[in-house]
């Protein structure tokens, strides 16, 4: 495994209400730096293109400890883990300047052929580059689970700039579509603390999509289990975990 490591700084757009560094912004945070690493050993923006090829998000397992603040100053180091078949397993790490873990999470990737649409073996070279052991194995997320009795509804129109490289919308989009559909009551007085997601079927520019959420709240805590809906059919499911 060859870990690669950079230091980010909270700016204040990246903030929420609290002064807390925004959940989708650390999320954002791992995807750039899982791109800067491949960018480092020649396999980033530029070989995806040439080879047809590019890395999507399938699985997010994500686990806030304690928040960065505005201004703070943080290290994050991510860890290429296992590649198995068409799957890879990326960890990554938030560190403090005092080295306290504040958040970790761990993501499960597909490596997919952008001409067929269709999911195509992990080249080898992948293996050798990142230093992954072939025998390591993926570290398993389970599925989240999809709301059994929908309490809250929201609905968006795909923008433009939801979409990214892979021209779809990308994946931390449907984690604002879900936290969207959770009450103002809620985010103010309460942590995000752990989020599971699993994408099922990519949505494009123009699509119309729902957010569904049910939320079960008990004494000091509160789930929220998600489904992100595009034409009936589901895109996305996401579980949601607030502590006060």
């Amino acid at each position: 495994m060859m870990p690669y490591t950079k230091n980010y700084f909270v700016h204040y757009f990246s903030t929420d209400i609290k002064r807390n560094l925004r959940v989708t912004s650390l999320m954002k945070f791992f995807e750039d730096i899982a791109v800067l690493q491949s960018e480092n050993l020649n396999v980033g923006l530029d070989y995806y293109e040439k080879e047809k090829c590019a890395w999507v998000m399938y699985k997010w397992d994500v686990k806030i400890y304690k928040y960065p603040k505005f201004m703070d100053e943080i290290k994050i180091i991510t860890i290429p883990n296992a590649y198995k078949k068409f799957y890879a397993n990326r960890l990554f790490e938030v560190r403090d300047k005092n080295d306290e873990l504040l958040a970790e999470g761990n993501s499960i990737w597909i490596f997919l052929n952008t001409e067929n649409k269709r999911p195509k073996a992990v080249p080898q070279i992948f293996g050798e580059l990142y230093e992954m052991n072939p025998d390591a194995e993926i570290i398993n997320i389970e599925n989240p689970e999809p709301p059994k009795k929908i309490t809250h509804e929201k609905e968006f129109q795909v923008r433009y700039y939801d979409i990214d490289t892979n021209d779809h919308v990308n994946n931390v989009q449907y984690v604002e579509w879900a936290l969207e559909a959770i009450p103002i009551e809620i985010k103010n007085n309460y942590l995000l603390k752990r989020l599971k997601t699993i994408y099922k079927k990519e949505v494009n520019l123009g699509d119309r999509i729902k957010s569904h959420a049910e939320i079960i709240e008990k004494e000091n805590e509160i789930a929220c289990y998600h489904l992100i809906s595009n034409h009936e059919t589901e895109a996305c499911v996401i579980e949601t975990y607030w502590e006060r």
